[in-house]
């Protein structure tokens, strides 16, 4: 899986350690800064690696098949469903290449194409799980460059909330990059921050409050736990 994003007018590609695998895999090759992500055994196969260096992005872009987050990040079952049914038709008639196959080669190559496409729909399937329930994925706690911010003012004091690269999380910062003490935060402003940000997500259950080191952001997560039951209708593999 990858993001496209900019951050403070910098394009980034995040990507997760597992696709870059794949590729190396598939070519036999990979770019030496990129191999030596997959040879650093602190970094999880599930997690996103960023990558700034335009080159590489240029070069990760080439492959069309790795999952493009932003692209489904609002997907709902009834979509999901659909594309699980095209992918497990084509794992299907990889299966069948597979018992036919009698070259070593040819084996390997098709053994990657299933590889391939059984992580497609395992992400888009992550990402959906990410919708509906409490289970989150390990993304980037930054700013989504695609989405609109807004501002709350109270006391005096002008809050900012971007929406984050995971629809449940917010970001809150003061406009002039000030301290966020959480005393400050009278019952009528958190109040503001909260309603807005179920204007945006709909409905949810509960949220947790967590800041950074230096007390100038807050985030917010909310959990949406009263959409697990729909995602029973979603199909697994």
């Amino acid at each position: 899986m990858k993001i496209l994003n900019k951050e403070d007018s910098v394009n980034k590609l995040y990507i997760q350690k597992n696709d870059l695998i794949i590729i190396k895999e598939k070519y036999n090759t990979i770019p030496e800064q990129l191999d030596m992500v997959i040879n650093n055994d602190e970094i999880n196969e599930n997690s996103f690696v960023e990558i700034t260096d335009k080159g590489l992005i240029g070069y990760i872009n080439l492959f069309k098949w790795i999952i493009d987050y932003k692209q489904y990040q609002n997907i709902n079952v009834s979509e999901y469903n659909n594309l699980y049914e095209k992918y497990i038709h084509a794992l299907s008639r990889i299966n069948q290449e597979i018992y036919f196959k009698t070259n070593s080669s040819d084996l390997q190559e098709a053994l990657i194409r299933k590889k391939i496409i059984s992580k497609q729909i395992n992400d888009i399937y992550l990402i959906l799980q990410n919708v509906y329930t409490k289970k989150r994925l390990n993304l980037p706690v930054v700013v989504d460059f695609d989405k609109e911010g807004y501002k709350v003012t109270d006391n005096n004091e002008t809050y900012i909330i971007k929406q984050t690269l995971d629809s449940n999380t917010i970001i809150v910062e003061k406009e002039n990059k000030g301290i966020i003490n959480l005393n400050d935060y009278t019952i009528s402003m958190f109040n503001a921050i909260i309603n807005k940000g179920r204007e945006s997500l709909n409905t949810y259950d509960e949220y947790q409050l967590t800041m950074n080191e230096d007390n100038t952001r807050a985030i917010i997560n909310f959990k949406q736990s009263s959409k697990e039951k729909e995602l029973i209708k979603a199909k697994s593999i």
